[in-house]
């Protein structure tokens, strides 16, 4: 009942029944999806195109409250048009932290306000942005590459887990 600019009221009393999620895309016109990572209590999960996305609408099923950054306009959308609006699910409540962090007015991508909190990223993940993930899946793609796709994964798994920090901050 409550409005999704207040969703985030909702996150003490549904935090063991969230999933905090993010994807990385191809880059091309129509968004694949490439990389999925969930983060929830049953630990992390990551989904990769041509091996096991398939089984990622059940597993966002599985979990009654999202929280992504930018997932409303961005991920789910993508998601959805991916899979194709009647195999994606909608959760009961989605708290996209992108909205509830530029209320508490901190300005910025994800990566920049967990800098700004503190919580930043490890050396070798530093300055690693979205560009770069479709540059990795493309790499991955064209030569084989599986240390481009290890470091894709690892990067966007790091995205679920700053999530949750993220989440308990705001």
């Amino acid at each position: 009942l409550l409005p999704p600019r207040e969703h985030w009221r909702l996150y003490p009393e549904f935090s063991q029944d969230a999933v905090f999620f993010d994807i990385e895309t191809d880059g091309n016109e129509h968004q694949v999806p490439t990389v999925v990572s969930l983060f929830d209590s049953a630990g992390l999960h990551a989904s990769i195109h041509g091996r096991n996305m398939d089984a990622l609408p059940e597993a966002m099923a599985a979990r009654r409250l999202w929280v992504s950054f930018n997932g409303t306009c961005f991920d789910a959308p993508v998601l959805r048009n991916y899979f194709g609006a009647e195999r994606f699910p909608s959760p009961e409540a989605h708290i996209d932290l992108r909205f509830v962090t530029k209320g508490l007015r901190m300005s910025g991508g994800l990566k920049e306000i967990e800098d700004t909190l503190g919580v930043g990223r490890p050396p070798h993940l530093r300055g690693v942005n979205g560009w770069d993930a479709v540059l990795l899946w493309r790499a991955y793609k064209a030569r084989g590459d599986v240390e481009a796709l290890r470091f894709l994964v690892e990067y966007n798994l790091y995205d679920a887990v700053q999530l949750r920090t993220l989440m308990e901050v705001a």
